[in-house]
């Protein structure tokens, strides 16, 4: 009951499982690779998009967003308000799994979080009025 219990809790991240020898998840994810498909980059797509569309109005331009993990897994889900970019020093938004560290990679204010088990497993920043150095990642 204990491990179905932990496994719903995780949805649809199961494979972030890690035994109580370690201390779960949460013993684990400063340790090992938690999400190390980038399966959160999707949920965290959804909450910018969902954090852009209750500013108002969308951009005239396309706003750019760096992507810690394959631009793909976020292009597909991000809508025509948004450009997935290679430029990360011209990224307006930053959508990251937190493996290995990739979410300090850049700065700008967490907007948004994905969340298990008191985890944070995605983070999205804002990077709109970042300027000189503070755009350059680490």
């Amino acid at each position: 009951a204990f491990h179905l219990v932990t496994l719903a809790r995780l949805h649809p991240y199961e494979y972030v499982y890690y035994n109580q020898l370690v201390g779960g998840l949460p013993g684990a994810h400063t340790k090992w690779e938690t999400d190390y498909w980038a399966d959160t980059v999707r949920p965290a797509a959804a909450l910018l998009t969902a954090y852009v569309a209750a500013e108002g109005a969308p951009p005239k331009e396309p706003w750019p967003v760096a992507v810690c993990a394959e631009n793909l897994q976020a292009d597909v889900f991000l809508g025509p308000e948004f450009e997935v970019t290679k430029d990360w020093r011209r990224a307006e938004f930053f959508i990251s799994p937190t493996h290995m560290d990739c979410d300090t990679a850049l700065k700008g204010r967490i907007i948004a979080t994905v969340e298990r088990m008191g985890v944070t497993l995605a983070v999205v920043r804002d990077r709109r009025g970042l300027v000189g150095a503070e755009r350059t990642p680490r």
